[in-house]
């Protein structure tokens, strides 16, 4: 990466943090994002992942997400501002194929995961 000899007083990620933009472990956080995370983890069969209590944040999520998006994501200019979290980054590039192939095709995000009535 080059200097641009730009300064930039606030990293990236730091405001969507900032206005609560984000999903995270926060006690007031929307327990449908959280289970909608859940559920994007869970369906990726090499996660091994099963929430501890559906709609609550675990340590678990944590480390899976920083796990995937520090191995699996190629572009490094989207992972230096990564907590762990979903941010607007993790959510776009977190992705897998619930059938477990590797293949570039028909995969799921996060960004695209949705619930379904009753869960």
């Amino acid at each position: 990466m080059a200097n641009t000899e730009q300064q930039h007083p606030f990293a990236d990620r730091l405001i969507e943090y900032l206005l609560d933009n984000v999903i995270t472990s926060k006690p007031e956080e929307i327990t449908d994002n959280i289970k909608r995370t859940q559920k994007a983890l869970e369906n990726n069969p090499s996660n091994k992942y099963a929430p501890i209590i559906p709609g609550e944040w675990d340590a678990n999520m944590n480390k899976l997400l920083y796990e995937y998006m520090t191995t699996k994501v190629s572009d490094t200019s989207v992972i230096h501002d990564l907590l762990g979290y979903v941010d607007k980054d993790t959510e776009k590039w977190y992705s897998y194929r619930a059938d477990g192939a590797d293949n570039k095709r028909v995969k799921n995000s996060l960004a695209n995961t949705y619930l379904e009535e009753g869960e």
